[in-house]
Parts: structure tokens; C-alpha cells; sequence
């Protein structure tokens, strides 16, 4: 699923959530929103514009027109075809990595609550509580051989 979304796989991140079980975007119109926005983006930065806007009128409109809130989301998104260099331009920040990044942690929360298990990975909140822990130990002064790469486990310190 990551690395579907990491590439700009849009379609095929949400085939994959439709062959893990096909009621997590019906049951999450949000999610649905954020990944068809994404895909947007995606044919933004592939420069079709032509593409862009019928994905738009096709997939986005209607669910702008059923909730309003999301017209904000969508106009930011459509914006990007407005300027010869989307990058630069003012709403540049949605072909950032980390937007790919958050579309596909919000559809692996939505996979891992659909299968019953909690909304982050055991791993990833490991990591964090031994951030925490290194954090208060070193504002307490302790000396301690500390983890500098998490991916790796490599320490460096005492």
C-alpha cells in the first residue's frame, strides 16, 4: 500500500484497499476524498491537465457537492494546474512527499482499524516511546548509548 502511494500509485493503492476488504473507503469518505485528491495531485505533476480536470468533474465534484467542506481541499488541488511551475507556486507543498506519505498512513490506519488491530503499527509506536525515553533521559543528563538510526538500530554513545 506505501509503496504503491510512495510511487503515485494512486489506482493501485486503492485496489489493493478494495481486494483487503471494499468497505474501508465506503465506510470512509474522508479517506476516499484524500485518495482521490491524490490521484489529482498525481496528474498534476504528470503535467495532464486534460486528465486532471475530467478526474475532477468526474470523482471530486460530486463529493464536493455532497460535502462542502471539501471544495476548499479540492479548489488547493486544482490550483496546481493554474501555474507553469506547480511546484513553486503557492500550494506547491501538495507534491511534497509528505502528502503521499500522509494519504498513505491515513489508508493504512483505516486498514489496520477495519481488521480490528489499532490505528498505528506496534513498531512504529515502539520507535516513538524509545524517542520519548531517550529524550527525558538525556534532559536529565543520564549518559547512554543512544539509538541513532532507528531503520538500523545503530547506537552511538557510552
Amino acid at each position: 500500500m506505501r509503496r504503491a502511494l510512495a510511487a503515485g500509485d494512486v489506482p493501485a493503492a486503492v485496489a489493493a484497499i478494495n481486494d483487503i476488504d471494499p468497505s474501508i473507503l465506503d465506510d470512509n469518505p474522508a479517506l476516499a476524498f484524500a485518495l482521490a485528491r491524490q490521484r489529482l495531485i498525481e496528474l498534476a505533476r504528470a503535467g495532464d491537465a486534460d486528465a486532471a480536470l475530467a478526474y475532477a468533474a468526474d470523482q471530486l465534484a460530486p463529493r464536493g457537492d455532497d460535502d462542502p467542506a471539501l471544495l476548499a481541499d479540492l479548489e488547493s488541488a486544482l490550483s496546481l494546474l493554474a501555474f507553469a511551475d506547480p511546484a513553486s507556486s503557492p500550494v506547491g507543498h501538495l507534491l511534497a512527499p509528505e502528502e503521499r506519505a500522509r494519504a498513505a498512513g491515513d489508508a493504512n490506519v483505516a486498514i489496520l482499524a477495519a481488521g480490528g488491530r489499532d490505528g498505528e503499527a506496534r513498531l512504529a509506536a515502539l520507535v516513538k516511546l524509545c524517542a520519548w525515553a531517550q529524550g527525558r533521559l538525556a534532559a536529565r543528563g543520564v549518559r547512554f548509548p543512544r539509538m541513532a538510526d532507528p531503520a538500523t538500530g545503530a547506537l552511538e554513545g557510552p
